[in-house]
């Protein structure tokens, strides 16, 4: 799934722009993966369609009517939030809980971490976390990842069973 989002370049700072130019990139530099999304234009707003999870970073520069370019723009950050409950309990023991996730249009990567160490890393859905203790609740946080980096993390807590309690009988006299 994918969310709306929309870039205006504000006229009071460039009162003599009459086109504008505005760049994605994959990480705040604009040294890798940046893409012009709107070439010269008299448009001052851009409506981008991003993966959700992910973040993205965007400048603008302007051209007045002699064709003199302005430097360019502060750097707007947006991050694409996942969807809610995305994570998920699938099966648990007192010592094993089994993970699950939805996939994320774009990811080519998961990053799970139990407690804030990485647990799990690579393409799959589901993990299975084994050796825990019992009746113990553990905070999991997923983030996902494409070309343009990181997602936004999400968080989830989840509970080993509790150990059963042991009886013992005998025969009274």
């Amino acid at each position: 799934m994918s969310r709306s989002i929309t870039v205006t370049i504000q006229p009071d700072n460039n009162p003599t722009g009459t086109q504008y130019q505005i760049e994605r990139s994959k990480d705040q530099t604009f040294f890798t993966g940046t893409q012009v999304v709107r070439s010269w234009s008299t448009q001052r707003s851009y409506i981008d369609s991003v993966p959700e999870g992910f973040k993205f970073f965007y400048r603008a520069k302007a051209k007045d009517a002699d064709g003199d370019e302005s430097n360019w723009s502060n750097v707007v950050t947006v991050v694409s939030p996942l969807a809610d409950g995305v994570l998920r309990v699938t099966a648990h023991t007192t010592t094993t809980l089994t993970i699950a996730w939805d996939a994320v249009p774009e990811a080519k990567e998961y990053t799970l971490k139990r407690d804030a160490i990485q647990v799990y890393k690579g393409p799959l859905l589901t993990f299975q976390d084994t050796g825990l203790s019992p009746g113990t609740d553990y905070t999991y946080t997923l983030i996902s990842s494409n070309d343009f980096g990181p997602s936004a993390p999400v968080d989830f807590v989840g509970k080993t069973d509790l150990e059963p309690p042991k009886i013992e009988g005998s025969l009274n006299p």
